[in-house]
């Protein structure tokens, strides 16, 4: 992140609106999600594993909201500074984190 992005995370307030945005020329994981300042400065991306199901929200009624629950010290890891809580609406049926990646690689078997 630029020095700018980084100021101007650190200047957020709790309660603040973020811009939610679909970027899809990502060159780590060729689509994204990035999260923007209400002025339009770009503070960073909503964790991959989200994505899949923020697209499908996305999809079905774009209506998912960012908003800014705490801002931690200059100290903590940039992807640990700002905590968002996202919300909106998922289709009917979609069973959040219910994706293949998100299954047991393996299975225990009870010893009882």
């Amino acid at each position: 992140m630029s020095a700018a992005s980084q100021s101007r995370a650190m200047a957020l307030q709790p309660g603040a609106e973020l811009g939610v945005s679909l970027e899809l020329t990502n060159k780590a994981a060729q689509v994204a999600i990035l999260l923007t300042s209400s002025d339009y400065e770009f503070l960073g991306w909503t964790p991959r594993y989200l994505v899949p199901d923020l697209l499908k929200a996305i999809s079905e009624k774009p209506s998912v909201a960012a908003t800014v629950v705490r801002v931690n010290a200059a100290d903590v890891p940039a992807n640990r500074r700002v905590l968002v809580e996202l919300t909106g609406t998922l289709p009917a049926g979609l069973q959040p984190m219910s994706a293949e990646e998100f299954q047991p690689l393996v299975t225990l078997q009870s010893t009882h």
